[in-house]
């Protein structure tokens, strides 16, 4: 009897120790994980097939990249180029990181008002008034003043009226076009993007390229809710509606070429017509 609390006592502490290894082990494999992201390699330090593929691919010219990127199949792009889009390096990394810090600290819609987004800027609270118009989001400039914000709802709600909230039908959009219209005077300062399929949205656009906005809406809605023959053509379909698109915002042409810096040593193989099967000399 005497040895039965030892025993337990020994039990009690070889589980500890267990324990304690297991969670050394699981903080090491994190850690090599982790070290193993930023340098294109996997846990344990084993390399990632995309990174070495990238790296190499880096090192050539690009007359030289083209050439073997067409022996590539379309599944082998697509998997290089996720890869690409999820690993930014230099100062994409870091301006991803600064965005994610800066909505971080200054969170929109907590004004606890419905129908009003607040947003901190330069260290001032500012709101906006924001209405639903079928799948279409109206909203109105920033200012500094919520009570006049709530003015400006008001406002937004008299013009816009009442539509279906999933409604996507041609009534929505004579609608849409009539409140524009009549809002067209005033000083709300209007904006407005569009909800698409798979949680997707189209950019935020002043109410002067509403026809635009709505053209490029209805073509990506087309594109994401139907299979397209191939990703490739449904790849160079959206480029070219999007290039459209974001010829109405604030440096329209200029911010599209920032959006595929990721990937611009890709941009013209990517419109290349590809089969799955690899191309044979």
């Amino acid at each position: 009897m005497s040895n039965l609390p030892k025993r337990r006592f020994q039990r009690g502490t070889e589980s500890t120790q267990m324990k304690s290894d297991s969670a050394k082990d699981t903080a090491r494999e994190e850690a090599l994980a982790r070290r193993g992201s930023a340098r294109g390699r996997g846990v344990r330090g084993v390399r990632v097939p995309q990174a070495e593929l990238w790296r190499l691919l880096e090192q050539c010219s690009r007359s030289e990249r083209q050439k073997l990127l067409r022996q590539f199949s379309e599944s082998q792009r697509r998997a290089l180029e996720r890869w690409i889009l999820s690993h930014p390096k230099g100062d994409a990394k870091k301006h991803a990181a600064s965005c994610k810090k800066r909505c971080r600290a200054s969170p929109r819609s907590l004004s606890g008002v419905p129908g009003i987004e607040s947003h901190l800027r330069q260290g001032k609270l500012r709101y906006r008034a924001v209405v639903r118009f079928g799948p279409f989001r109206i909203m109105t400039g920033y200012c500094e003043d919520l009570l006049l914000a709530k003015q400006r709802l008001q406002v937004l709600r008299e013009i816009c009226g009442e539509a279906p909230e999933a409604s996507s039908g041609p009534e929505v959009l004579e609608g849409l076009r009539k409140a524009v219209e009549q809002a067209k005077n005033s000083e709300l300062e209007l904006r407005f993007f569009a909800l698409l399929p798979c949680r997707q949205k189209t950019p935020c656009l002043r109410v002067e390229g509403l026809e635009a906005g709505i053209r490029a809406w209805q073509e990506l809605r087309t594109l994401l809710m139907r299979r397209a023959s191939s990703p490739q053509a449904a790849w160079s379909k959206a480029q070219g509606i999007c290039n459209e698109l974001w010829a109405y915002v604030n440096g329209g042409r200029k911010r599209v070429v920032k959006r595929r810096e990721a990937t611009s040593f890709l941009g013209v193989e990517l419109g290349q017509p590809v089969s799955d099967q690899k191309a044979t000399n």
